[in-house]
């Protein structure tokens, strides 16, 4: 059914002057709550760090129990600040359209005014345009509601089993020696202190020599 039936049509309502101040409050609310989730990112990183460090020290003394409950413990801090980032990435998304919709509240009040104009002026115009006309007017309508609906759902990985944890220890003793070799000074390659020396064994022409001198010495 086109714009133009036997049925009247109605001008879209005008925001309210309460309505805007109602997003707008809203809107301030979502900034709020991004600064406390950002606040909260920061110290789940913090978390993170200590108990990959400690993991590191364990490791390093020989105790793989501890090693791996600290590493255990890291992807549970991991587990929360990915969660807490797509709560973020959601408030911010939902923030921004916000503003959209408080900003053009101004234009759909002009809109719905002017299509209230319009439907007394269909019979002085030509009912294509008007029809187009209208039907931009419904086009922005479900653009305000789409971008309302743009929620999203974060998703959180599973923690690794013991086989993956055991091959990042793997990874970070090798890191370490790595570390420990990078730091040592280069040694420079030098012949070795003679501690003693082999006679050289004569060969047949010098014990003919030395016979002779003991025969004529005789």
């Amino acid at each position: 059914m086109g714009w133009f039936s036997s049925k009247k049509t109605t001008a879209p309502p005008a925001p309210s002057q309460d309505s805007v101040k109602d997003a707008t409050t809203r809107l301030q609310s979502l900034r709020e709550q991004v600064d406390v989730l950002e606040k909260r990112e920061k110290v789940l990183e913090a978390r993170m760090n200590k108990e990959l460090a400690a993991a590191r020290e364990a490791q390093q003394k020989g105790n793989k129990t501890v090693a791996l409950r600290h590493l255990k413990q890291k992807k549970g801090y991991e587990e929360q600040k990915d969660r807490v980032n797509g709560q973020i990435l959601n408030l911010n998304t939902m923030a921004m359209k916000m503003e959209e919709v408080i900003a053009s509240s101004e234009t759909v009040k002009t809109i719905a005014e002017g299509t209230k104009t319009m439907e007394q002026l269909t019979k002085n115009m030509d009912a294509d345009k008007i029809e187009d006309m209208m039907g931009k007017v419904q086009d922005i309508y479900e653009d305000a509601d789409a971008a309302m609906n743009a929620i999203g759902q974060p998703i959180g990985a599973g923690l690794e089993d013991d086989d993956d944890l055991l091959a990042e220890l793997d990874a970070l003793d090798e890191a370490d020696l790595t570390e420990q070799f990078s730091e040592l000074a280069p040694v420079g390659r030098g012949k070795l202190p003679a501690v003693g020396t082999k006679a050289k064994p004569a060969t047949e022409d010098e014990e003919d020599l030395e016979e002779l001198e003991r025969m004529m010495a005789g």
